[in-house]
């Protein structure tokens, strides 16, 4: 088990925590690690890699109830765990709200045909956003600056993108899978109208999930702004299937769009994080170990030279 801690933190905050794990073959093995990472005591996700050239990003969003962190690697079978990078980012305590437990990212995306990611410092808060494209759409996008200053301040090249239908007459319709069947979930989709209507012209749609369940009736996408639609509590599939329909309504004379979509599930931390004192004991512990085994290892070199 081997340990990163982070200090001076700032308690009750929430923060984007994010590692990063390229493996690239780079102790000439060509074995494919796996193991646990996990948040203080609670364990956070399994961590194994497509492939030696590629990698995997794994992100959490969590409210810290004390001023420090420790992120751990727990090795789990023969082979050694390791990490490229681990990232903290401070984020809006009014964002990305739950009922209980913290988020782990499932997907970020911005419907663009663009091969590009988005991060700092297009995104203020260094998210990840991943560019997404299939041959049930098509694209709109736009030259002119777009309002992002809601909450959730999603990044220009992100607002001036959006997918609609590849066939105008059909709804757009988005499907996923959970990897836990009855995963909680939140979805965070934003949007902003990025043409320039003619008056004449309507951008009006209703939105439903699994089978008809309403999730907006007779939406309006803000003129060159963004607005975000999400689901105040947590939902579920018993399948861990989803399937979101995006519709015209009569008034509509013009197909449905979506600028940029997150999702998550919830990870529920039942093992309180150790408190500051508590660490600081155990730092002290390590620290006097240290020296007092460094003098032992001076002893034992003078000792054999003499000898």
């Amino acid at each position: 088990r081997n340990c990163y801690n982070f200090f001076n933190l700032t308690a009750n905050r929430k923060y984007l925590i994010r590692g990063t794990f390229l493996y690239g073959n780079y102790d000439g093995l060509n074995q494919l690690p796996s193991f646990e990472l996990h948040i203080g005591p609670n364990n956070w996700t399994s961590v194994s890699n497509l492939g030696v050239t590629n990698g995997s990003i794994h992100e959490m969003i969590h409210v810290l109830t004390v001023n420090h962190l420790q992120v751990c690697l727990v090795k789990t079978g023969d082979t050694t765990p390791f990490i490229s990078s681990l990232e903290l980012r401070p984020l809006n305590n009014n964002t990305y709200v739950t009922q209980s437990g913290s988020l782990i990212a499932v997907s970020r995306v911005y419907f663009s045909p663009t091969s590009s990611f988005v991060r700092f410092d297009e995104d203020i808060h260094d998210r990840t956003w991943v560019p997404f494209s299939d041959n049930t759409t098509s694209f709109l996008s736009t030259n002119v600056s777009v309002d992002t200053s809601n909450l959730y301040n999603v990044p220009q090249p992100v607002a001036k993108t959006a997918a609609v239908p590849a066939n105008v007459t059909h709804p757009l319709t988005l499907d996923w899978s959970l990897d836990e069947i009855n995963a909680q979930s939140y979805i965070y989709m934003h949007f902003a109208e990025i043409k320039n209507l003619e008056d004449d012209e309507i951008r009006e749609f209703t939105i439903t999930y699994n089978g008809g369940k309403s999730w907006f009736h007779y939406f309006r996408p803000p003129k060159f702004s963004i607005t975000t639609i999400y689901n105040p509590t947590a939902v579920s599939s018993p399948d861990g299937n989803f399937n979101f329909t995006f519709a015209m309504t009569v008034n509509s004379t013009l197909p449905p769009l979506i600028n940029a979509l997150e999702i998550y599930k919830v990870l529920d931390l039942p093992l309180l994080e150790t408190d500051q004192d508590e660490v600081s004991a155990m730092m002290n512990i390590k620290t006097t170990y240290e020296e007092r085994r460094s003098m032992l290892s001076s002893v034992i070199s003078v000792g054999r030279f003499i000898l």
